[in-house]
């Protein structure tokens, strides 16, 4: 028994010390991001109206006859056990759901490792993941991802821990893990490919002999038939309408395009992404991928085949390779870098080429850890509590609000559109401009923050997004200067300042 003891302690420790840090910075990094407050929004009317819909949803989609069965559910409900322990949402409301998930992540990654290599790979996968960028933004905003994340890698786990054994409620488990994590995030398609290519590795003839096979088969279409009861079933015509009014270009898979200049993007930013994630330990990545493609232990196979599938499977299936998608690949890079260093960490020192690459990988490794540490004690709050606060003294009772997500923490007993309804509504009446669709919302505050000023342009832009919500910059002016006052101008929020309209609606009518 005391031979166990050090290695759950020094797990208890690792996990301790993460919790600490994250939960230290979890208001610091990063600056609050408009979908925490969308996705706040929408917690807040579950609360509420027992829908999985919030005021920042409304303005077009409402106009859709049974338009509440649109968004995920499992994901809002997580967020509004913990909105509902508050007076009113707040970010860190909404970001200690992330972080709890992130930590149970952080689990179900020791859990993978320690299956696979024992408990020093599972703690050194544990501290790679629990200290990577992409665990530090996801963990930190209260977004999906890392929910969809810690169902992926928790089914992963499970069939780990159950090969030997393939006792059939565990492959009924983690099949359930992966049709819910789908209900999470659609991007988490990507897991249900990377099992099964784990069980035909492992089984090959006879994959279709196994109960706990069939048993993984069935969860996952239980877990598949909660997405089509939630959101298919009941009102089929408005969840395909939505889909297509707002995320048809942005969410379609490059594969599905059948559009080679869209699959090249695809793999170019795929690129990019890993860089941006791994500025450090990419290189370490990379020879760790090439050392599991020479070795011929199981271990190896099993993390070359995860790590190949699901970069394939996200470079494909994954139309915006966004900071916070890569969540769900990178802890499977790290479980295959964590093996390769320990795999070198006791070999001699002879003097060779691959010994110095070795240790400088090692250094990498402690120098990936610190820059993040450097990164989160840098960063605070950015002006976002002083901006908002001279905002809320600009708005009068009873005021709907237009603008930039964020700012509705602030001000979520008002009546708030997001900025993109305006974008949207052009797509709900195709012959409709900028000021019909200012007409058809009547906001009374409208608020251009750095954000928005992104998609406000004479011409779309080349990013898909940047094409997705576009808003004429002509037309928009035209309005505004025709029929609103601006308020204010408030210095202090990203490289350009926050402009505060009141509509004159006086000026519309007549």
């Amino acid at each position: 028994m005391r031979a166990h003891l050090p290695g759950w302690s020094a797990l208890g420790g690792l996990f301790a010390v993460l919790l600490a840090i994250n939960l230290w910075s979890l208001l610091r990094f990063p600056a609050p991001f408009i979908d925490e407050a969308w996705f706040a929004s929408r917690a807040w009317g579950l609360i509420q109206t027992g829908q999985a819909f919030g005021t920042l949803d409304s303005g077009v989609f409402d106009r859709f006859e049974g338009y509440g069965t649109f968004f995920p559910w499992l994901p809002v409900w997580l967020q509004s056990l913990s909105l509902r322990q508050f007076i009113e949402p707040t970010v860190f409301s909404v970001r200690i759901v992330s972080l709890v998930f992130g930590m149970v992540l952080l689990m179900a990654v020791f859990a993978a490792g320690r299956s696979l290599g024992g408990k020093r790979l599972g703690l050194l996968a544990a501290l790679i993941t629990g200290t990577s960028l992409p665990f530090l933004y996801t963990a930190h905003v209260g977004r999906y991802d890392i929910i969809a994340a810690a169902f992926g890698y928790l089914a992963l786990a499970i069939y780990l821990v159950n090969r030997q054994a393939q006792r059939w409620p565990g492959g009924l488990l983690a099949g359930l893990l992966i049709g819910l994590a789908f209900e999470v995030h659609p991007h988490s398609v990507i897991f249900g490919p990377a099992i099964l290519a784990l069980y035909w590795l492992d089984l090959r003839g006879e994959l279709f002999k196994r109960g706990h096979f069939w048993s993984f088969i069935l969860g996952v279409l239980l877990g598949l038939l909660f997405f089509v009861e939630r959101h298919l079933l009941h009102y089929p015509q408005t969840y395909l309408a939505l889909s297509r009014l707002a995320f048809t270009t942005t969410h379609t898979p490059p594969l599905l395009t059948l559009d080679a200049r869209i699959i090249g993007q695809a793999i170019i930013e795929a690129g990019d992404t890993a860089l941006g994630a791994y500025p450090l330990l990419l290189p370490g990545i990379l020879v760790a991928v090439f050392t599991l493609i020479r070795r011929k232990s199981s271990e190896a196979r099993i993390l070359l085949t995860l790590c190949t599938t699901l970069l394939i499977l996200h470079t494909l299936l994954v139309r915006n390779k966004i900071n916070y998608y890569i969540i769900l690949i990178s802890p499977a890079f790290d479980l295959a870098l964590g093996w390769y260093l320990l795999e070198t960490y006791e070999m001699p020192w002879r003097s060779r080429a691959k010994d110095y690459v070795n240790r400088v990988i090692w250094g990498l490794l402690g120098l990936s850890i610190l820059t993040s540490m450097f990164i989160i004690v840098r960063s605070g709050d950015q002006g976002y509590p002083v901006v908002q606060s001279r905002i809320n003294r600009l708005v009068s009772a009873g005021d709907i609000i237009m603008g930039p997500q964020t700012f509705w923490f602030g001000l979520q007993q008002h009546k708030y559109y997001s900025w993109e309804q305006l974008v949207f509504y052009e797509r709900y009446a195709p012959d409709s401009d900028v000021e019909d669709a200012f007409v058809a919302l009547q906001p009374d505050i409208f608020i251009v923050d750095w954000f928005m000023e992104r998609y406000i342009s004479d011409q779309p832009g080349e990013g898909v997004y940047q094409q997705n919500l576009w808003l004429p910059r002509r037309e928009l002016q035209a309005f505004l200067d025709s029929h609103a006052t601006l308020l204010a101008t408030i210095d202090g929020l990203g490289w350009v300042p926050v402009k505060v309209y009141r509509i004159k609606w006086e000026s519309v009518d007549g």
